[in-house]
């Protein structure tokens, strides 16, 4: 009986030793694992939101939405630094010439970079440098465009227009355009060259031409036709040199004439849901800056109501 007991208790002693053995192995394998081989929570692997460096020394062009802008190295006569994101999602960077801007070739070509606001929508091309940044100056094919995206989702009207070179600013809803009770909202754009002439200016003078957008409030859904006829001072129709003929704008209805005053004005009145949308782009001649960007800003427009 006692040999019994005696066996038991070794045969008991030598698995629990096994037991142990086998445990300290498993957890130093466990260590030991590379790194690789474990199994890591998807949530905690983090993707970098650098900018990426191009290939250095090569010519290329692109575009994408502004994500930064640094300006401060014009301090120091250093580079204004754009960062930006392409449409694929890969984010790269610019470097503008501060320092000697006026030597670059493609000087005409290339914007201001202090209009250049996060948001904006930039189309480039340059030399990248050593770092792989692109820079655009030594080439008469350089440039740096930039446009901006106005947008009221109040009464679902959005539309893009260029800020520099050569581009516009543009003044806000909070600009009393019309005095109407339908009037709702709207914007005007000036070239800034023009508005800047303006501010300098110490003789009295007219205000530069702008092309602006009115919403008015049209419950009874009148035509396009209809309501400019009805209301012939908001939408130009009084001063109109002919009638006004059927278009589209972006799918929807519109009429468009050319009224003449202090100047010429090419206008565009469009009825959508329960607005009217009226557009009006001034200008001195055919060959006005104005003239030539009015069409091209007109087919940018969109309509979400």
């Amino acid at each position: 009986m006692k040999t019994n007991t005696h066996s038991l208790i070794v045969g008991v002693t030598i698995i629990l030793i096994v037991s142990a053995i086998y445990f300290a192995w498993h957890q130093s394998t466990k260590k030991v694992m590379p790194l690789e081989q474990a199994e890591v929570p998807t949530e905690t692997v983090a993707t970098s939101t650098l900018p990426q460096a191009f290939e250095s020394n090569v010519e290329l062009g692109t575009d994408g939405i502004v994500t930064s802008v640094d300006v401060s190295g014009a301090m120091v006569d250093g580079p204004a630094i754009i960062d930006f994101k392409t449409d694929s999602g890969s984010l790269h960077t610019i470097a503008v010439p501060t320092m000697g801007r006026s030597l670059c070739v493609a000087n005409e070509q290339i914007a201001d970079v202090y209009t250049i606001s996060i948001g904006d929508r930039i189309s480039a091309r340059g030399m990248t440098d050593e770092n792989g940044r692109l820079v655009p100056c030594e080439s008469e094919l350089h440039s740096l465009q930039v446009e901006s995206v106005y947008a009221n989702p109040e009464v679902g009207i959005s539309f893009k227009y260029r800020k520099s070179p050569d581009g516009y600013q543009r003044e806000g809803e909070d600009h009393l355009f019309s005095s109407d009770p339908s009037f709702i909202t709207g914007v005007a754009l000036t070239l800034t060259k023009e508005a800047l002439a303006l501010l300098e200016s110490d003789v009295p003078r007219e205000l530069p031409p702008t092309i602006s957008l009115r919403v008015y409030a049209n419950p009874e859904k009148l035509t396009p036709l209809a309501w400019t006829k009805a209301n012939p001072i908001e939408s130009n129709y009084e001063l109109a040199m002919a009638e006004p003929v059927e278009i589209s704008v972006a799918t929807k209805e519109a009429v468009g004439f050319t009224a003449d005053g202090l100047y010429a004005t090419d206008t565009y009145v469009v009825s959508y849901d329960n607005y009217i949308l009226v557009i009006a782009g001034q200008y001195i001649d055919t060959e006005s800056t104005i003239y030539t960007d009015l069409e091209p800003l007109v087919s940018t427009i969109t309509f979400t109501r």
